[in-house]
């Protein structure tokens, strides 16, 4: 593709969907900017306790997140956002809107 190239998109061709989903980031520092659900070893005994055959056995967290997705001629684009701000929302009304 050239930097010639672009094509004129009607806004009805474009389909958005919004979701709430929960996800383990890696990272796991990227985790303390999203609003963190639960935390767990990544090797862990039946009661939840550290299992200690694993010498680099981390401490995993699911966060969750608002995924907005835009569809387009088969093409989909995802984009991420941290649940905890009014980003996501932003964005799917915005495009909602238009």
């Amino acid at each position: 593709m050239t930097e010639n190239n672009f094509s004129i998109i009607d806004y009805k061709d474009i389909s958005t969907t919004i979701s709430i989903r929960q996800i383990i980031p890696y990272p796991s520092s990227f985790s303390s900017n999203f609003n963190i659900i639960n935390t767990q070893w990544k090797h862990s005994c039946l009661d939840g306790s550290p299992d200690l055959r694993y010498k680099n056995n981390l401490k995993q967290s699911t966060v969750q997140v608002k995924i907005v997705e835009l569809e387009m001629y088969s093409q989909k684009l995802s984009l991420i956002f941290n649940e905890t701000n009014g980003t996501a929302d932003f964005i799917f009304n915005l495009i909602k809107e238009l």
